[in-house]
């Protein structure tokens, strides 16, 4: 089977979000590897029979330093683990894990983002009709402007 790798922010949103997803994958016979910024859930994650790996870094900072070297180190990671298929979960991983990935050699054509925990609910989500935004009439103040 394949060799799954799941960039997360948080290690308690995998729990909170990506626990069924993780289950279904293992169940299946995927290797799952895990990696998010802190510790604070490695051993539950772990206890989900994956491997763990913390990336040391916060989900809402802006030290540009850090910042700087987050796709180098998603890049070591990923050729490290040399996974088939990342999946990317979270505003920073969304950027840096993509951009890591191809650094690493992965051919990567898009990459989503989606509350879905199984393959089942994103198909439930796909098949939703586009709620379609409907434009504000302007204000007094606005239309006077």
């Amino acid at each position: 089977m394949s060799k799954i790798l799941l960039l997360c922010g948080k290690s308690v949103t995998v729990i909170w979000f990506r626990k069924k997803l993780i289950q279904k994958l293992t169940s299946l016979g995927h290797e799952v590897h895990v990696c998010a910024f802190d510790r604070e859930k490695d051993e539950e994650i772990r206890g989900l029979g994956v491997k763990f790996y913390c990336m040391n870094d916060a989900n809402r900072s802006l030290n540009p330093f850090k910042l700087l070297t987050l796709k180098s180190r998603y890049a070591k990671l990923i050729k490290k683990i040399n996974p088939d298929l990342v999946f990317t979960f979270m505003l920073k991983p969304n950027i840096y894990g993509v951009q890591g990935a191809k650094k690493a050699g992965l051919h990567v054509g898009c990459y989503f983002y989606s509350a879905a925990t199984t393959v089942e609910e994103a198909k439930e989500e796909e098949a939703e009709e586009p709620v379609e935004e409907k434009e504000e009439e302007p204000t007094e103040e606005q239309a006077e402007e």
